[in-house]
C-alpha cells in the first residue's frame, strides 16, 4: 500500500477496505481501492488485505471485496 511514512498509516487503507468489505460496501471498496492504486498498491495488495478482512468476516465479506477488485479490472485500473 502507501510506501514510506508512518507502519500505522500505511496500515490505515487495508484496514479501512477491509472495514467496507466486512459491512458490505461495495462502492467504498471501489473508492477506496481505486485511491489505493493512485498511491502505487497493486492488485496483489488488494487481494491480500480482502483475505485479512475475510478472517474474521468469513465469505460475504470476501465476496463483496472480490467484486470490487474485479469491478476495478474490468474497468482497467490496473493497467
Amino acid at each position: 500500500m502507501p510506501r514510506g511514512g508512518d507502519d500505522a498509516d500505511a496500515l490505515l487503507p487495508p484496514r479501512i477496505i477491509g472495514i467496507l468489505a466486512f459491512r458490505g460496501r461495495q462502492e467504498g471498496c471501489v473508492a477506496h481501492m481505486r485511491r489505493a492504486i493512485e498511491h502505487g498498491a497493486t492488485k496483489r495488495e488488494l487481494l491480500e488485505a480482502i483475505q485479512s478482512a475475510a478472517v474474521p468476516g468469513g465469505g460475504p465479506t470476501f465476496s463483496t471485496g472480490v467484486q470490487a477488485l474485479m469491478k476495478l479490472d474490468r474497468e482497467g485500473a490496473f493497467e
